[in-house]
């Protein structure tokens, strides 16, 4: 009996953008041994999302707006592949993607749990600072405090695993609505998972816009009460100190962007106590370059073109 590889792709509102994604997993070169299921969840787009250009393509719509976390749950709990991938509604995935992921999961499935195993991909994505895209490789991890550091090694779109990773570690937190992928992989994390990356880049990743305040905060205070010294599961001192940083870096880039600057310095001198560092991210968790191939150049460029005509 084939296996199967079930993509889940949460979405609210982007009829466009998802349409884009979809069609880059139509896209996906051959996967030896795997049929692939395409999952979208419409988490109560205002127009319900329509696929009708894509038959195969289950779509679950959600009475509510719920957020992304319960989204992928959603289509978690719907999928038959014994192996999951997401893809954020914004973005798209070259076309090895998954077959280059899949093939670095069976090899290392031969050594490692395959039930603790995460693959990622390297991706592409503008520096938010000139706009220019540019390449990044994440850093392979096994120690709980790099998982503690932030979601830097992980972009929604990029993840690779078995099913049963979410029996061990439980579904992302349906209360969080921003940071579910950081709590998700502390406890992976916690459970002794390992975050393995392809030696491809196979991703473009769509800037999305800043998170709102709110949803920063509660989120920030929910980890807190999880993993701090008081609370219900805490976290070994240095990898507290790690994600205390990172959640004060959180709420530097919320108060600027809330226009409060005064407590954005206080909070980003806050995150440099917690873990002393010369850069803004805790260490160096990428090897980058900005030698982006030119048919990857010109396809942002057309995905950017096509979004900003509506």
């Amino acid at each position: 009996m084939q296996r199967i590889v079930t993509i889940i792709v949460p979405t609210f509102g982007r009829q466009r953008q998802v349409s884009e994604a979809v069609a880059s997993v139509m896209r996906q070169s051959a996967v030896p041994d795997y049929s692939v299921e395409v999952i979208v969840v419409d988490d109560a787009s205002s127009d319900p999302i329509d696929l009708n250009d894509f038959p195969s393509i289950e779509v679950y719509r959600h009475a509510e707006n719920r957020g992304a976390a319960a989204a992928r749950n959603t289509g978690i709990q719907a999928a038959e592949g014994e192996l999951i991938a997401f893809l954020d509604s914004d973005d798209v995935w070259l076309p090895s993607k998954l077959a280059n992921q899949i093939a670095l999961f069976e090899k290392l499935s031969r050594t490692h749990d395959p039930d603790l195993l995460v693959v990622g991909s390297g991706f592409y994505d503008p520096d938010r600072k000139t706009g220019k895209l540019r390449a990044r490789m994440p850093m392979d991890a096994s120690a709980p405090d790099l998982f503690a550091s932030g979601c830097w090694f992980a972009p929604g779109s990029s993840v690779l695993m078995s099913r049963q990773a979410f029996e061990i570690v439980g579904p992302q937190d349906d209360n969080l609505r921003r940071l579910e992928d950081l709590d998700w992989f502390i406890r992976f994390g916690q459970a002794g998972g390992k975050y393995f990356c392809t030696d491809t880049h196979d991703i473009l990743i769509h800037p999305s816009g800043n998170a709102p305040f709110d949803a920063v905060m509660t989120a920030v205070h929910q980890l807190i009460s999880i993993y701090g010294p008081s609370g219900t599961t805490p976290l070994p001192p240095r990898a507290w100190n790690r994600l205390a940083a990172y959640l004060a870096l959180e709420k530097t880039v919320a108060h600027l962007n809330n226009e409060q600057p005064m407590l954005s310095i206080l909070e980003a001198g806050i995150s440099f106590v917690r873990k002393p560092r010369f850069r803004p991210s805790l260490e160096r968790f990428w090897l980058e370059s900005y030698d982006v191939p030119l048919e990857v150049q010109q396809t942002f460029a057309q995905l950017l073109d096509a979004r900003a005509q509506g």
